[in-house]
C-alpha cells in the first residue's frame, strides 16, 4: 500500500509492518541482489565500488563510535524467546550478510518510533546480518522542552517540562548542552508530574544514565542518543549506531556529492519534476510539501545539501554553478569554495577538495531526501521507515528511478502505538459533533424543537405559519431576499425564547463532552515521549515487536 495511506493503528499495543514483517528479509535480499548488479558511473566510482566503499567505512565507523556493550550498565539478555541458530540457518547466512538500517533525530520520541530499532536488531539477529541506526544530528533542534501528560485520570492535562535552555533552531550536532542543571533535573521533574496519573515513568531509570553520559558528551543530542542506546542493550538490542554528522565526512559521501553536483542541472530538473508530480497525485497545493523545490538564481542551482561553519551553525542552502571545469559552490551570502569538477570530469580531486574543506570547519550535510537517497542505494539492504519518512520516500522513490535509473529498493514502513496505562473516560464517537449540530439547529430552526403543545400557542403559531411561508418564497430582487432573510432571523430569535431550556441542556452536555474528549484525546495519546511511560510496559510493547520480527523473518 503506498506510505501515503498508510495510519497508525488505532489499538493499543498495535503494530503496523508494510510490507508485512513475513516480507522483510526477502526484500533486503532482494534489494541487494539488485544493488549488487546495477550499473551506475559515480563520476569515475562504479554504484557496486562505491556501494562498497560506503558500507566498508559504515560498518567501521559505527563500532569505533558505538558504546561496547561491556560498558553499558543495567540486566543485558535477550528476551527468553530468543532461540539460537542451527547449525544449517548458520550456513545459510554465512555469505549473505544483511544490513538493516533506521534513523531519527537524538530526541526523546514515541515509542511508536522506537520500536524500528527493536525490529531492525531481530530481523538483523534472526537472518545473521547487520542492524545499524543513524543519528541524524545533522537536523536542527526545534524545541528543548518535552510534552509530558499530568492531572489526574478524570482530569488530565499537559505541561511542557524544559529539558535544556533554548538556543534557537541550530544543528543538533552543534548543539551543547546550554544548563546542566536544568538537564540533571529533568528526569525528576517529569517524573513528579506523571505520578499523579497513578504510575511511574522510565525517566525515573532512564535519565540518571542521560546525566551519567554528561562527562563524555557535552552534547545535547549526543547525550539522549547514548542513555538511549545504554537502555536498548539492557533490553537486549544490541545495534550499532553512527551520527549522519559522522557519515558525511566518508570518503563514499563525498564522492555522492559530486556526483549530485556535477550533475546538477539534471538532477535539479528531475527532483522539482518529481516533487510537481508527487503533488499532484496526492492533491497537496502547498509549495513547502513535503520539501520546498530546488531553486534557481541565474547561474547558481540550489542543491540537495546543507551547509554552515563551526563558528556559524546556523543551517543555509548550499548553491552550485558550473564554470568550465570547475564547479563553484557558495551559500548565496558570504562564503564560498571551488572544485575540480564538471559533469563529464572524475571526482577524484573534488573528494580530496571537499575533504579539505571539512577540515576547515565548512560542514556539508544531507536533506532529510538526500540522506536516505544515499542511505538506500549505497548502505542498506533494508531501510526501515517511521510513516513520515516513508511518505518522503515515495518522492525519492520517483528520483531514485527517474535520475539513476534504477527500480527503487523497498524499504519497510513500521509504527506502533502504546497508549499510557491511565483508563480514559469514554466519549462516543461523534458525540461533540452530534451536539454542536443541535446548538446550531437550536439556533437557526427553534420551530423544529417546539414542544407539542407551544405549535397552537397563539403566540407561537403565527410565527411558525410565517417562517414556512418565507422559506417558500423565492424573491426575484436581492433588496427582498435581503427583507426576507432579515425577518427569517427576527422570527427564529423570537422562537429561541421558547427552547431555551433545551438551549441550556444542550450546551451543558456539550462542555462536558468536550471535557471528556480532551481528557480522553491527552490519555489516549500515542506520541509522548519515551521516558513518560511506565518501563513494563515499554518494554511488553518492544518485546511484542522483537518476537513478531522473529516469528515472521524466514532466512533467505
Amino acid at each position: 500500500m503506498p506510505a501515503h495511506r498508510l495510519e497508525a493503528p488505532s489499538d493499543d499495543g498495535a503494530v503496523l509492518a508494510s510490507p508485512p514483517f513475513d516480507r522483510a528479509v526477502d526484500l533486503a535480499d532482494e534489494n541487494r541482489r539488485r544493488l549488487d548488479t546495477w550499473h551506475y558511473d559515480f563520476q569515475g566510482r562504479s554504484a557496486a565500488r562505491l556501494r562498497a566503499m560506503a558500507r566498508e567505512a559504515l560498518s567501521s565507523d559505527a563500532r569505533e563510535y558505538s558504546v561496547p556493550r561491556t560498558q553499558f550498565s543495567g540486566e543485558l539478555r535477550s528476551y527468553p524467546e530468543d532461540t539460537p541458530y542451527t547449525s544449517d540457518q548458520q550456513s545459510a547466512i554465512s555469505n549473505q550478510r544483511l544490513f538493516f538500517l533506521t534513523g531519527h533525530q537524538p530526541e526523546l520520541f514515541h515509542p511508536g518510533v522506537w520500536i524500528k530499532n527493536f525490529a531492525a536488531h531481530e530481523l538483523a539477529r534472526r537472518c545473521g546480518g547487520t542492524s545499524m541506526h543513524l543519528v541524524v544530528d545533522n537536523d536542527t533542534v526545534k524545541r528543548t522542552t518535552v510534552r509530558v501528560p499530568t492531572g489526574s485520570p478524570t482530569e488530565p492535562s499537559v505541561v511542557h517540562v524544559p529539558l535544556d535552555r533554548w538556543q534557537g533552531e541550530i544543528p543538533f550536532e552543534e548543539c551543547r548542552v546550554a544548563d546542566d542543571e536544568l538537564f540533571r533535573r529533568f528526569g525528576d521533574r517529569v517524573a513528579a508530574v506523571v505520578r499523579p496519573l497513578g504510575f511511574e515513568p522510565l525517566a525515573t531509570r532512564f535519565w540518571p544514565l542521560a546525566v551519567s553520559d554528561g562527562a563524555a558528551a557535552d552534547r545535547l543530542g549526543e547525550r539522549i542518543a547514548r542513555s538511549r542506546r545504554r537502555q536498548e542493550a539492557a533490553w537486549g538490542c544490541d545495534n550499532l549506531e553512527l551520527p549522519v554528522s559522522r557519515l558525511c565526512q566518508t570518503e563514499a559521501f563525498y564522492w555522492f556529492v559530486c556526483h549530485i553536483l556535477a550533475q546538477l542541472p539534471r538532477f535539479a530538473a528531475v527532483y522539482n519534476q518529481s516533487l510537481v508530480d508527487y503533488r499532484r497525485r496526492n492533491g497537496i497545493r502547498s509549495r513547502n510539501h513535503p520539501v520546498p523545490k530546488l531553486h534557481a538564481d541565474g547561474e547558481w542551482i540550489e542543491s540537495p545539501f546543507w551547509v554552515w561553519t563551526s563558528d556559524a551553525p546556523r543551517r543555509r542552502r548550499l548553491f552550485a554553478r558550473h564554470a568550465g571545469r570547475e564547479i563553484e559552490l557558495g551559500d548565496r551570502e558570504a562564503w564560498t569554495a571551488r572544485l575540480p569538477l564538471a559533469a563529464d570530469r572524475e571526482a577524484c580531486c573534488a573528494v580530496d577538495a571537499l575533504d579539505a574543506i571539512a577540515r576547515r570547519g565548512v560542514k556539508i550535510r544531507t536533506r532529510a531526501l538526500t540522506t536516505t537517497l544515499f542511505t538506500r542505494l549505497c548502505l542498506a539492504d533494508l531501510f526501515i521507515h517511521g510513516l513520515g519518512g516513508a511518505r518522503y520516500d515515495e518522492l525519492a522513490d520517483t528520483i531514485i528511478e527517474r535520475f539513476f535509473g534504477l527500480r527503487p529498493p523497498g524499504f519497510l514502513t513500521l509504527t506502533g502505538t502504546l497508549r499510557l496505562p491511565v483508563a480514559a473516560r469514554f466519549v462516543e464517537a461523534g458525540r461533540v459533533a452530534e451536539l454542536r449540530r443541535l446548538l446550531r439547529d437550536l439556533e437557526y430552526n427553534p420551530d423544529r424543537h417546539l414542544a407539542h403543545g407551544l405549535r397552537s400557542d397563539s403566540a407561537v403559531r403565527p410565527l411558525v405559519v410565517e417562517k414556512a411561508r418565507l422559506i417558500g418564497e423565492r424573491p426575484p430582487l436581492r433588496s427582498e431576499r435581503r427583507s426576507r432573510f432579515e425577518r427569517l432571523r427576527q422570527i427564529n430569535g423570537s422562537l429561541a425564547a421558547f427552547v431555551a431550556d433545551e438551549r441550556v441542556a444542550a450546551q451543558s452536555s456539550l462542555s462536558a463532552a468536550e471535557a471528556d474528549a480532551a481528557a480522553m484525546e491527552i490519555l489516549k495519546g500515542r506520541d509522548w515521549a519515551f521516558c513518560v511511560y511506565p518501563e513494563d510496559s515499554l518494554r511488553r510493547f518492544m518485546r511484542t515487536v522483537s518476537r513478531e520480527a522473529m516469528r515472521h523473518a524466514a532466512v533467505p
